[in-house]
């Protein structure tokens, strides 16, 4: 386990505090919060190895959530990120066959929990569409998340969707993994997670991503939040292929304290959107 970002309170978290986690095989990130207004007073982001097996990974997250003492309460709220997950258009989804789905695609899992999260998307004036986030997780995973969440744990992917967007590639990095989505005329076209070890297997993803849905590099939008800087590699051999990228902000309606605010903001972006949500 790495501390990859820190910014700690200077003093104990207030008892009406907001707790939002975010866990996934990779790692988990913690960000302490307020609403009305959303204003985020800490937040910390933890890496785990690449080769971690699940009692391991089970343990490593028990300890993470003792270390930051945090414990049931009314405002704790978690969300999975784990790579076990797809979207489905409600007209097929079925309750006793998405299990089966997760095991075609990615294998039987004989110690994970299956479920799904309804999404509903604004997706025109008046219009919504509904799809369905299925997902798993390691069995203790969800012992762990059900013990401190006061509400149902849900998965990241399922709140970040948007259809309100058109010829755009959104891309949050993490240390060993890259989430990608894909919209092209105000439509998902893909979202996928993708484990990486160098900056030209993230730029292979991505342009793999483009040429199935054929989409020219060149001509769209890329957006970036998470772990990179426009000084890194992985920025840099990104930047021979896409000629549009965009780090993403955090909404002006969104407070940060000062230790914060003096860091990249697309660090912790996607984490925002997240609180939003809850």
């Amino acid at each position: 386990m790495k501390t990859a970002f820190e910014i700690k309170h200077e003093e104990p978290a207030a008892p009406d505090a907001h707790v939002l986690l975010e866990i996934a095989h990779y790692g988990i990130s913690i960000l302490w919060f307020k609403k009305d207004p959303l204003t985020i007073d800490a937040v910390v982001t933890y890496n785990f190895p690449e080769e971690q097996d699940s009692e391991t990974l089970i343990k490593t997250i028990r300890d993470i959530v003792s270390q930051n003492k945090i414990d049931r309460r009314e405002n704790v709220h978690v969300f999975y990120n784990f790579q076990e997950s797809f979207l489905i258009p409600s007209e097929f989804m079925h309750d006793h066959t998405y299990a089966a789905q997760l095991d075609l695609l990615y294998g039987v899992a004989p110690s994970a929990f299956t479920s799904y999260d309804e999404v509903t998307i604004e997706s025109g004036i008046g219009m919504q569409d509904k799809m369905f986030c299925v997902y798993r997780v390691p069995d203790g995973i969800r012992e762990v998340a059900e013990t401190v969440s006061s509400h149902r744990p849900r998965h990241s992917t399922g709140m970040q969707v948007s259809l309100k967007r058109s010829n755009i590639v959104q891309c949050t990095v993490a240390h060993s993994t890259v989430k990608i989505f894909l919209y092209g005329n105000n439509q998902l076209l893909s979202v996928q997670q993708y484990a990486y070890k160098t900056p030209a297997d993230v730029v292979y993803h991505l342009l793999n991503v483009c040429d199935k849905n054929n989409v020219h590099p060149g001509d769209i939008s890329l957006h970036i939040d998470g772990m990179i800087d426009n000084e890194s590699r992985l920025y840099q051999e990104i930047h021979k292929y896409f000629l549009h990228i965009h780090f993403n902000v955090i909404a002006d309606d969104i407070f940060l304290s000062a230790g914060i605010a003096e860091h990249p903001l697309h660090f912790i972006s996607h984490l925002t959107e997240l609180a939003r949500c809850v």
